[in-house]
Protein backbone atom coordinates (compact mmCIF):
# COMPACT_ATOMS: atom_id res chain seq x y z
CA UNK A 1 0.00 0.00 0.00
CA UNK A 2 3.03 2.26 0.30
CA UNK A 3 3.71 2.54 -3.44
CA UNK A 4 0.13 3.04 -4.64
CA UNK A 5 -0.58 6.20 -6.59
CA UNK A 6 -3.44 8.10 -4.93
CA UNK A 7 -5.36 8.61 -8.21
CA UNK A 8 -5.47 4.90 -8.99
CA UNK A 9 -6.56 3.40 -5.68
CA UNK A 10 -10.13 3.60 -4.44
CA UNK A 11 -8.81 3.89 -0.87
CA UNK A 12 -7.02 6.64 0.98
CA UNK A 13 -3.24 6.55 1.25
CA UNK A 14 -2.82 7.99 4.74
CA UNK A 15 0.28 8.62 6.81
CA UNK A 16 1.09 9.25 10.44
CA UNK A 17 -1.55 8.87 13.10
CA UNK A 18 -4.43 8.34 10.66
CA UNK A 19 -2.57 5.45 9.07
CA UNK A 20 -1.91 3.87 12.46
CA UNK A 21 -5.54 4.34 13.53
CA UNK A 22 -7.00 2.86 10.36
CA UNK A 23 -4.64 -0.11 10.44
CA UNK A 24 -5.47 -0.69 14.10
CA UNK A 25 -9.22 -0.59 13.44
CA UNK A 26 -8.95 -2.77 10.33
CA UNK A 27 -6.78 -5.29 12.19
CA UNK A 28 -9.25 -5.41 15.05
CA UNK A 29 -12.08 -6.62 12.81
CA UNK A 30 -10.68 -10.13 12.13
CA UNK A 31 -9.29 -10.40 15.65
CA UNK A 32 -12.73 -9.67 17.11
CA UNK A 33 -14.27 -12.12 14.64
CA UNK A 34 -11.89 -14.89 15.68
CA UNK A 35 -12.43 -14.02 19.35
CA UNK A 36 -16.15 -14.63 19.05
CA UNK A 37 -15.98 -17.48 16.51
CA UNK A 38 -13.77 -19.45 18.89
CA UNK A 39 -16.28 -18.69 21.68
CA UNK A 40 -13.56 -17.29 23.92
CA UNK A 41 -16.04 -15.18 25.96
CA UNK A 42 -17.71 -18.43 27.07
CA UNK A 43 -14.41 -19.87 28.27
CA UNK A 44 -13.65 -16.64 30.13
CA UNK A 45 -17.04 -16.75 31.83
CA UNK A 46 -18.38 -13.66 30.05
CA UNK A 47 -22.03 -13.54 29.06
CA UNK A 48 -21.96 -11.78 25.70
CA UNK A 49 -24.90 -12.05 23.36
CA UNK A 50 -24.37 -12.34 19.62
CA UNK A 51 -26.12 -8.99 19.13
CA UNK A 52 -23.42 -7.38 21.24
CA UNK A 53 -20.83 -8.90 18.92
CA UNK A 54 -22.76 -7.46 15.98
CA UNK A 55 -22.60 -4.08 17.69
CA UNK A 56 -18.82 -4.35 18.05
CA UNK A 57 -18.52 -5.38 14.42
CA UNK A 58 -20.81 -2.54 13.33
CA UNK A 59 -18.74 -0.04 15.32
CA UNK A 60 -15.47 -1.23 13.77
CA UNK A 61 -16.80 -1.32 10.20
CA UNK A 62 -18.57 2.04 10.38
CA UNK A 63 -15.57 3.53 12.13
CA UNK A 64 -13.25 2.31 9.37
CA UNK A 65 -15.21 2.88 6.18
CA UNK A 66 -15.29 6.66 6.44
CA UNK A 67 -11.59 6.84 7.30
CA UNK A 68 -10.41 4.48 4.56
CA UNK A 69 -12.69 5.21 1.59
CA UNK A 70 -13.09 8.75 0.22
CA UNK A 71 -16.69 9.79 -0.56
CA UNK A 72 -16.08 10.67 -4.22
CA UNK A 73 -13.56 9.83 -6.91
CA UNK A 74 -12.15 13.35 -6.89
CA UNK A 75 -11.72 13.59 -3.11
CA UNK A 76 -8.27 13.89 -1.58
CA UNK A 77 -6.63 10.52 -0.89
CA UNK A 78 -3.88 11.74 1.43
CA UNK A 79 -5.98 13.19 4.28
CA UNK A 80 -9.23 12.62 6.15
CA UNK A 81 -11.70 15.54 5.99
CA UNK A 82 -13.50 16.69 9.12
CA UNK A 83 -16.88 15.33 8.01
CA UNK A 84 -15.47 11.82 7.56
CA UNK A 85 -13.97 12.03 11.06
CA UNK A 86 -17.39 12.98 12.44
CA UNK A 87 -19.10 10.14 10.52
CA UNK A 88 -16.46 7.71 11.77
CA UNK A 89 -16.95 8.80 15.39
CA UNK A 90 -20.73 8.55 15.01
CA UNK A 91 -20.34 5.05 13.56
CA UNK A 92 -18.14 3.96 16.45
CA UNK A 93 -20.59 5.48 18.92
CA UNK A 94 -23.69 3.84 17.46
CA UNK A 95 -22.05 0.42 17.34
CA UNK A 96 -20.63 0.68 20.85
CA UNK A 97 -24.01 1.89 22.14
CA UNK A 98 -25.54 -1.31 20.78
CA UNK A 99 -22.71 -3.48 22.09
CA UNK A 100 -22.59 -2.05 25.59
CA UNK A 101 -26.26 -1.34 26.26
CA UNK A 102 -27.91 -4.25 24.46
CA UNK A 103 -29.03 -6.01 27.67
CA UNK A 104 -30.86 -2.82 28.76
CA UNK A 105 -32.31 -2.42 25.27
CA UNK A 106 -33.56 -6.00 25.45
CA UNK A 107 -35.20 -5.43 28.85
CA UNK A 108 -37.30 -2.59 27.45
CA UNK A 109 -37.71 -3.87 23.90
CA UNK A 110 -41.15 -2.44 23.16
CA UNK A 111 -40.48 0.99 24.63
CA UNK A 112 -39.73 3.69 22.07
CA UNK A 113 -37.51 6.40 23.51
CA UNK A 114 -36.01 9.50 21.97
CA UNK A 115 -32.41 8.24 22.21
CA UNK A 116 -33.30 4.96 20.52
CA UNK A 117 -35.04 6.71 17.64
CA UNK A 118 -32.15 9.13 17.15
CA UNK A 119 -29.40 6.48 17.38
CA UNK A 120 -31.23 4.01 15.14
CA UNK A 121 -31.84 6.74 12.56
CA UNK A 122 -28.15 7.70 12.69
CA UNK A 123 -27.18 4.03 12.33
CA UNK A 124 -29.41 3.51 9.28
CA UNK A 125 -28.14 6.69 7.62
CA UNK A 126 -24.51 5.76 8.34
CA UNK A 127 -25.00 2.28 6.89
CA UNK A 128 -26.50 3.71 3.70
CA UNK A 129 -23.78 6.35 3.44
CA UNK A 130 -21.13 3.67 3.99
CA UNK A 131 -22.66 1.56 1.24
CA UNK A 132 -22.76 4.50 -1.15
CA UNK A 133 -19.23 5.52 -0.18
CA UNK A 134 -17.90 2.08 -0.92
CA UNK A 135 -20.00 1.94 -4.13
CA UNK A 136 -21.57 -1.35 -3.12
CA UNK A 137 -25.13 -0.08 -3.16
CA UNK A 138 -24.53 1.97 -6.31
CA UNK A 139 -23.25 -1.08 -8.21
CA UNK A 140 -26.24 -3.15 -7.02
CA UNK A 141 -28.69 -0.49 -8.21
CA UNK A 142 -26.97 -0.44 -11.61
CA UNK A 143 -27.13 -4.24 -11.79
CA UNK A 144 -30.87 -4.20 -11.02
CA UNK A 145 -31.51 -1.51 -13.62
CA UNK A 146 -29.63 -3.52 -16.28
CA UNK A 147 -31.84 -6.55 -15.54
CA UNK A 148 -34.99 -4.46 -16.06
CA UNK A 149 -33.91 -3.22 -19.52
Amino acid sequence: MDNIEPGISHFRNLSGGWRFLTRLLLSTIPVAGCFFMLDIPFYLGWAIMKEQYFGIFLALVLGCIFLVVPPTRGAARDRVPWYDVILSILGLGVGLYLALLYPKILERLGVITFDRVILSTIAILLIFEGLFTSNILYEEVLRWRKKDH
